[in-house]
């Protein structure tokens, strides 16, 4: 997928670049945890931030914040997602998945921008308010995508 094709919400040179930028900085972690917890919502330097926890102790606190921060914003109950589906081309042999590389009898589909716009607006005018992107590893516009 290229820029053009996703716009500006998302700039795969500019994500990689905070990823590959990013250092282990213990108080940097736990001022991201806190601004989670806060409700503040978090930018890409802050995840790549998280990204660098390796500390059993922060992963159980990263897991701590992330309960916190679902029952703040969900409560007790049961959230549902619709899925949408972007793609099921993956380069992939995870043996409980059917998106797998090696299973042949699956037709490999791809959706561009339009297609991925189509299908969230029907899904839209069905009543869902929340989506759950699926897409084996691998995904590639130039998978043929519709």
């Amino acid at each position: 997928m290229t820029q053009q094709q996703t716009g500006d919400w998302l700039n795969a040179g500019a994500v990689d670049d905070i990823l590959h930028g990013a250092v282990r900085d213990d108080g940097r972690i736990r001022a991201v945890l806190q601004k989670a917890r806060e409700l503040k919502g978090l930018d890409m330097a802050d995840v790549a931030a998280l990204c660098q926890i390796s500390a059993p102790e922060q992963i159980e606190e990263l897991f701590a914040t992330a309960r916190s921060v679902k029952e703040q914003i969900y409560g007790h109950r049961m959230v549902l997602f619709a899925p949408l589906y972007i793609s099921n081309v993956c380069g992939n042999e995870c043996t409980y998945c059917a998106f797998r590389a090696s299973n042949k009898a699956l037709p490999r589909t791809a959706l561009v921008m339009d297609g991925i716009k189509r299908d969230t607006a029907e899904l839209i005018r069905q009543g869902h308010k929340r989506l759950l992107l699926v897409a084996g590893e691998g995904y590639s516009a130039a998978n043929g995508g519709s």
